[in-house]
């Protein structure tokens, strides 16, 4: 039974793989033997043939465009994919979802450049990910705080970048620092790191509501689940998770004490 559940898989699998090699050979290969032969039915003299040269200089021609035409997406697909995970190793993304976020940001520059070939000038990555952060979407949301924070972790992001960035998009970044629901903590947690990259160039003071969501990384009872009783392990993964989360709050409260010195200091002087 094992061994026919195996055969039966092999098959799609081979011709999966080498289906390319069939089509070269059968739509571009043999039709373009016999279009260079023109050999159909010389020499037998059957009136009954006439047509059959013409037809079949057709038949082949339509055979060896489908397969060029083919072999042609085959290969533009292929580098495509090869593209992706060359990028995406290159910026030392994260197997799960490094190399989608990479196909996104091609097909929506493709798709920008159909439209107008202008719009893609000095675009990149990194704006693309810092474009993300203004979604309503979820998951364009936290696919594009992954790659920043990723960026930020590889010190490959200019801090600059993020502080043109608009205030509707920093006020989000903070407000997020104050969601307790565990199924928000990565988004938590990237909001934190980003927020801690830029809080040395922001004024905390601007967002309403800041301070209280930065003390709230520091506050493990505003997470319920990271009091509930549970085994040693999924302790310890929380244990990691909260003192991340205040590794990354002491850098924010740091930089805010220290503009709220510097503005005193010139107040009184």
């Amino acid at each position: 039974m094992f061994k026919l559940m195996t055969t039966v898989l092999l098959i799609p699998l081979s011709l999966l793989v080498l289906h390319p090699l069939l089509v070269l050979y059968w739509c571009i290969v043999v039709p373009g033997t016999r279009l260079s032969q023109q050999d159909y039915g010389q020499g037998d003299g059957d009136s009954s043939k006439a047509n059959l040269k013409p037809g079949m200089m057709i038949f082949y021609s339509l055979a060896l465009a489908q397969g060029t035409l083919y072999m042609l997406w085959f290969v533009l697909n292929a580098g495509n994919a090869m593209l992706v995970r060359v990028v995406a190793s290159k910026c030392q993304f994260e197997e799960s979802w490094g190399r989608k976020s990479v196909h996104q940001y091609l097909s929506a520059t493709k798709f920008m450049c159909l439209k107008d070939p202008s719009s893609i000038k000095d675009r990149n990555l990194i704006k693309y990910a810092a474009g993300l952060l203004d979604s309503d979407s979820e998951e364009d949301y936290i696919t594009g705080a992954r790659m920043l924070v990723s960026f930020l972790e590889k010190q490959k992001l200019p801090v600059k970048l993020l502080i043109r960035s608009s205030r509707i998009r920093t006020q989000k970044l903070i407000a997020m620092l104050g969601w307790a629901d565990p199924a928000d903590r990565e988004m938590r947690k990237l909001a934190a790191t980003i927020v801690a990259h830029v809080a040395g160039n922001i004024s905390l003071a601007q967002f309403p509501g800041a301070l209280q969501s930065i003390y709230s990384l520091l506050d493990p009872h505003d997470d319920p689940s990271f009091i509930e009783k549970e085994d040693q392990q999924h302790d310890h993964d929380k244990g990691n998770a909260r003192c991340q989360l205040i590794v990354q709050a002491l850098p924010i409260l740091y930089w805010h004490e220290t503009r709220g010195r510097n503005l005193n200091s010139r107040g009184q002087g």
